[in-house]
Protein backbone atom coordinates (compact mmCIF):
# COMPACT_ATOMS: atom_id res chain seq x y z
CA UNK A 1 0.00 0.00 0.00
CA UNK A 2 1.31 3.24 -0.61
CA UNK A 3 1.79 5.59 2.22
CA UNK A 4 0.41 9.32 1.95
CA UNK A 5 1.73 10.34 5.06
CA UNK A 6 2.06 14.06 5.12
CA UNK A 7 5.88 14.20 6.25
CA UNK A 8 6.30 12.42 2.77
CA UNK A 9 4.15 14.54 1.06
CA UNK A 10 5.67 17.75 2.63
CA UNK A 11 9.22 15.96 1.61
CA UNK A 12 7.67 15.50 -2.11
CA UNK A 13 6.73 19.58 -2.09
CA UNK A 14 10.43 20.21 -1.10
CA UNK A 15 12.57 18.14 -3.22
CA UNK A 16 13.29 20.76 -6.06
CA UNK A 17 14.80 22.86 -2.76
CA UNK A 18 16.50 19.75 -1.88
CA UNK A 19 17.95 19.05 -4.94
CA UNK A 20 19.29 22.48 -5.39
CA UNK A 21 20.67 22.54 -2.17
CA UNK A 22 22.31 19.02 -1.93
CA UNK A 23 24.19 19.79 -4.87
CA UNK A 24 25.21 23.56 -3.76
CA UNK A 25 26.72 22.04 -0.82
CA UNK A 26 28.46 19.36 -2.42
CA UNK A 27 30.06 21.80 -4.68
CA UNK A 28 31.13 23.93 -2.06
CA UNK A 29 32.62 20.89 -0.62
CA UNK A 30 34.33 19.32 -3.02
CA UNK A 31 35.61 22.41 -6.15
CA UNK A 32 36.82 19.62 -8.24
CA UNK A 33 33.23 18.28 -9.42
CA UNK A 34 33.17 21.94 -11.03
CA UNK A 35 34.89 21.30 -14.45
CA UNK A 36 32.73 23.33 -17.37
CA UNK A 37 30.34 24.54 -14.54
CA UNK A 38 27.07 25.21 -16.31
CA UNK A 39 26.95 21.62 -17.88
CA UNK A 40 28.28 20.02 -15.05
CA UNK A 41 26.11 21.47 -12.59
CA UNK A 42 22.97 20.80 -14.72
CA UNK A 43 24.13 17.41 -15.04
CA UNK A 44 24.41 16.87 -11.19
CA UNK A 45 20.93 18.55 -10.59
CA UNK A 46 19.18 16.15 -13.03
CA UNK A 47 20.98 13.47 -11.37
CA UNK A 48 20.46 14.10 -7.47
CA UNK A 49 16.50 15.14 -8.76
CA UNK A 50 16.65 11.27 -10.30
CA UNK A 51 18.63 9.76 -7.10
CA UNK A 52 16.16 11.62 -4.52
CA UNK A 53 13.04 11.22 -6.18
CA UNK A 54 14.01 7.44 -6.56
CA UNK A 55 14.39 7.28 -2.65
CA UNK A 56 11.20 9.11 -2.22
CA UNK A 57 9.29 5.95 -4.24
CA UNK A 58 10.71 3.79 -1.83
CA UNK A 59 9.58 5.70 1.20
CA UNK A 60 6.23 5.93 -0.37
CA UNK A 61 5.72 2.44 -1.09
CA UNK A 62 7.12 1.64 2.38
CA UNK A 63 9.60 -0.62 -0.18
CA UNK A 64 13.29 -2.11 1.59
CA UNK A 65 13.20 -3.67 -1.85
CA UNK A 66 13.48 -0.72 -3.86
CA UNK A 67 15.72 0.73 -1.81
CA UNK A 68 18.29 -2.25 -1.38
CA UNK A 69 17.97 -2.23 -5.29
CA UNK A 70 18.59 1.16 -5.61
CA UNK A 71 21.57 1.20 -3.24
CA UNK A 72 22.97 -1.67 -5.48
CA UNK A 73 22.65 0.03 -8.88
CA UNK A 74 23.69 3.61 -7.86
CA UNK A 75 27.27 1.93 -6.35
CA UNK A 76 27.48 0.20 -9.69
CA UNK A 77 26.68 3.01 -11.19
CA UNK A 78 29.48 5.41 -9.57
CA UNK A 79 31.98 2.31 -9.91
CA UNK A 80 31.34 2.11 -13.87
CA UNK A 81 31.36 5.54 -14.30
CA UNK A 82 34.88 6.20 -12.05
CA UNK A 83 33.67 8.41 -9.39
CA UNK A 84 35.42 9.28 -6.53
CA UNK A 85 34.16 6.44 -4.36
CA UNK A 86 33.13 8.77 -1.39
CA UNK A 87 30.76 10.99 -3.57
CA UNK A 88 28.16 8.81 -3.40
CA UNK A 89 27.96 8.64 0.58
CA UNK A 90 28.91 12.33 0.45
CA UNK A 91 25.38 12.77 -1.38
CA UNK A 92 23.88 11.08 0.76
CA UNK A 93 24.95 12.25 3.68
CA UNK A 94 24.62 15.99 2.61
CA UNK A 95 21.13 15.12 1.92
CA UNK A 96 20.60 12.94 5.28
CA UNK A 97 21.83 16.73 7.01
CA UNK A 98 19.47 18.75 4.87
CA UNK A 99 16.66 16.40 5.77
CA UNK A 100 17.69 16.52 9.66
CA UNK A 101 17.63 20.04 9.18
CA UNK A 102 13.96 20.51 7.80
Amino acid sequence: MVKTDSWLEDLRRQLPWLVEETIRRQYEKKSSLVTDKDEGRDQALRDARFHLDYLLVSLENDSQILFNAYIQWAGDLYTHLRMPPDLLPDFFHTALDLLLSL
